[in-house]
């Protein structure tokens, strides 16, 4: 063989393993088994899923141990039972869950229609109402609500909505069918205990708007007052206690032209786990002139400042102050239905709505909250709460005194459905007994 004829099979042979070696590193792996960040597409097995689900980012079931828990350690051995009725409860609402009905039903095919029904409390110890509104034909609207206790409320109007921007115009009738009172002042007792009726009609003209964290409202309105016989048969009458001419507002009908300014400053926030931290300041003032021959003239302020805290991703400290303040400017004075009031979930939550009335009102509310069960997709969770409130009235905000400030403290719970469905229920312990409330609203 000639030496060219060599050179060619080497050069020729040299080429075949360069050829084979590239194929080799150019052919696909090996088949892996898919991990749970794979990006390949097809369904997910089941042991993909319970990989996923177990990397989800979810609070810890028993979170780092630090200096608060160790303040807080007395009182979770103390509220074990309240911590175990809390989950049996979050049990029970999980449970019923499986059963929510697939498709629209019935409520979803009465607002395709524009009729909305829902449940609420529309006044002083009115329980619970059945509301039902009518939106059909915008810019009009109309709606109408009958509660367990016979208070009424009949609403209709326009409204005019563009983004933050609303005008409402309309009139409303609504009958407060048994609120109490005791007497006007720090120092009544519950004895003195009675009740009346209160009708309000008015004619209305509400503004609002926002504009960032600022929150601006504004109402002009025509107001009709008059009392009546209370509804409550297991209360004797406010009108058989209080003698004719002594308490002002009882024996007439009240008319006046009604201004209304407030202000809304949200520095809230969504931390971890949709926790809210942060404070809400409200700011607002009412200034009431009498007309048809009411010469009573007087004027309110009224002040809300709520801050919440988290301690860690379960727990969090939450607290309320509030203010408010009456004072009259000429004529008669402030009808006793207008004066600052104390009780239920208005500052003190061991006495009875509307328990002290006076010129002025201050109250503070904590409380302390533990989240003890959450759904997996984080459409409801349960929360319990220990709280503690205090608060008075007297005449002149300067002139309240350490020794008739009103307690209370307890426990409750909280069921809150995002967006809008909130459930709270609590026992509160003070001097003047216990109470239990459920209500179909968060407390603050």
């Amino acid at each position: 063989m000639r030496l060219s004829d060599e050179r060619a099979w080497t050069c020729a042979l040299a080429s075949i393993v360069v050829m084979a070696g590239t194929l080799a590193s150019a052919r696909p792996a090996p088949a892996q088994e898919a991990t749970p960040d794979s990006t390949t597409a097809g369904p997910v097995t089941p042991e993909q899923a319970d990989s996923i689900r177990a990397q989800l980012l979810r609070p810890s079931a028993k979170p780092g141990f630090d200096a608060v828990d160790a303040v807080g350690l007395p009182f979770m051995i103390l509220f074990l039972p309240v911590r175990a009725v809390g989950f049996g409860m979050a049990k029970l609402i999980g449970f019923g869950m499986q059963f929510r009905p697939q498709g629209p039903g019935l409520l979803d095919k009465l607002a395709e229609n524009g009729i909305l029904v829902g449940a609420a409390t529309i006044g002083p110890r009115s329980g619970l109402a059945a509301v039902v509104r009518y939106v059909g034909v915008k810019p009009l609207f109309a709606d109408a609500a009958f509660s367990i206790r016979l208070s009424q409320r009949y609403r209709f109007g326009v409204q005019f909505a563009r983004g933050p921007d609303v005008i409402t115009g309309g009139y409303q009738f609504l009958r407060n069918a048994q609120p109490h009172f005791w007497g006007i002042g720090p120092n009544t007792t519950q004895d003195n205990q009675s009740d009346y009726l209160w009708d309000q009609q008015n004619v209305a003209l509400v503004g609002s708007t926002q504009k960032g964290l600022l929150k601006l409202n504004a109402q002009i309105a025509w107001d009709d007052n008059r009392i009546g016989i209370g509804k409550d048969s297991g209360t004797q009458n406010l009108q058989d206690v209080v003698p004719p001419g002594e308490l002002f507002g009882l024996d007439q009908r009240l008319r006046y032209i009604r201004f209304n300014l407030g202000t809304t400053f949200n520095f809230m926030r969504a931390g971890r786990f949709n926790q809210q931290k942060g404070v809400i300041l409200q700011l607002g003032g009412a200034l009431f002139r009498g007309v048809d021959g009411n010469d009573s003239d007087f004027h309110s302020f009224d002040l809300s400042l709520r801050g919440f805290a988290p301690i860690n991703p379960r727990q969090q400290l939450a607290w309320q102050l509030l203010t408010e303040i009456t004072r009259p400017d000429s004529g008669p004075g402030v009808p006793f239905y207008q004066l600052a009031s104390l009780g239920s979930v208005r500052g003190v939550r061991s006495l009875r709505t509307g328990r002290f009335r006076d010129f002025d009102m201050a109250a503070l509310m904590v409380e302390w909250r533990y989240e003890v069960w959450r759904e997996l997709h984080e459409m409801a969770r349960t929360e319990s709460f220990l709280f503690f409130d205090t608060g008075t009235v007297k005449d002149r905000i300067d002139n309240m005194r350490f020794d008739e400030l009103k307690y209370s403290w307890g426990f409750g719970f909280r069921v809150v459905a995002p967006p809008s469905t909130a459930v709270t229920s609590y026992i509160a312990f003070g001097t003047e007994g216990p109470k239990f409330k459920l209500t179909l609203a968060t407390i603050f």
